[in-house]
């Protein structure tokens, strides 16, 4: 039976909301889980818990990494070109249902390429990085030098830094110890508490780095503070503005219509022009009014502001060949 990857795809999405979000409280309630069990000095609900929560966090690290992977291919031209360094993803066959949900906006070629992958191991979850980004990721954590306000992402990079090896050794024996628990029945096997507790341990701080290190790479030196996530807002806004601009010049300078035949009304299409700006502005102002006085009005207003010169640019485009 052919397997409907649209619809799996959808249904992943569809129980998920901020995946960074749901990563860090899945985090915390394993953590939370592991320090409940400590106090009912029980060995066999321990050793259940411990089975919980290698399973648990090998399935947050699949989740992580095939948002991380679609944030890189979506979001950056030269990730996008190397897909085709993607051993797993060059068999894969694009038919007429896959290209309509391209069309239709139902998925992206990220969403598709994160999907086809695999995440099954360290050596799965390296290259797939690596590949996107023609680098080594563990390199550039062993050299990374950024310093960031949230103290938490300066001691996960520093443990990593400070003994590498040892972390990823703790990443390969929990996804050896995951596949032993889910494929196998297992009950011979003996748990050491605290080895495991080490082991999980470093597997979130791997994690972590790399979701910090696919962020730099995304935003390099992103913003932290509310004033510079504000100011980032105002300048993602004047470039898709100055963007949006330069292309209605390119239409108004020339002659082309929509049907090829009939030229357009330069004068009424400069004042449908002017009105839309106006609808932007107060669409703009609507999505934001509630924050008028605090400290993410900037950012809720030009945010709401670049989406919409976004989705105008592309109508834009649809409408005039230039």
């Amino acid at each position: 039976m052919k397997r409907d990857i649209i619809n799996e795809i959808k249904e992943i999405k569809s129980r998920s909301s901020d995946i960074y979000d749901e990563f860090y409280l899945k985090i915390n309630r394993i953590e939370k889980i592991i320090e409940d069990s400590q106090k009912l000095n029980d060995d066999f609900i321990q050793t259940e818990i411990l089975r919980y929560s290698v399973i648990n966090i090998v399935a947050c690290s699949e989740a992580l990494f095939r948002n991380l992977v679609k944030e890189l291919i979506d979001n950056n031209e030269s990730c996008f070109i190397n897909i085709k360094k993607i051993n797993q993803f060059n068999n894969f066959k694009i038919d007429i249902t896959i290209i309509t949900a391209f069309q239709t906006k139902t998925i992206t070629i990220g969403d598709l390429v994160a999907h086809a992958l695999s995440y099954n191991n360290f050596e799965d979850i390296t290259s797939n990085i690596n590949n996107l980004r023609d680098s080594d990721l563990i390199d550039e954590l062993k050299t990374f030098q950024r310093k960031y306000l949230y103290e938490r992402f300066n001691k996960v990079l520093s443990v990593f830094k400070n003994n590498p090896d040892a972390v990823i050794k703790s990443v390969k024996e929990i996804f050896k110890l995951r596949h032993i628990l889910c494929h196998e029945y297992a009950n011979n096997i003996h748990l050491d508490y605290s080895e495991i507790i080490y082991n999980l341990e470093n597997f979130k701080i791997f994690l972590e780095c790399c979701f910090v290190s696919v962020t730099e790479y995304l935003q390099p030196n992103y913003p932290e503070t509310q004033f510079e996530i504000n100011q980032n807002a105002k300048n993602n806004f004047a470039k898709i503005e100055k963007e949006f601009l330069e292309l209605l010049e390119k239409i108004t300078n020339s002659f082309i219509s929509l049907d090829g035949n009939e030229y357009i009304d330069k004068s009424f299409f400069l004042k449908s022009i002017n009105d839309w700006k106006n609808y932007a502005e107060y669409f703009a102002s609507s999505m934001s009014v509630k924050s008028i006085g605090g400290s993410m009005y900037e950012l809720i207003y030009y945010s709401n502001l670049e989406e919409v010169y976004k989705s105008k640019i592309e109508l834009l485009k649809k409408s005039f060949t230039l």
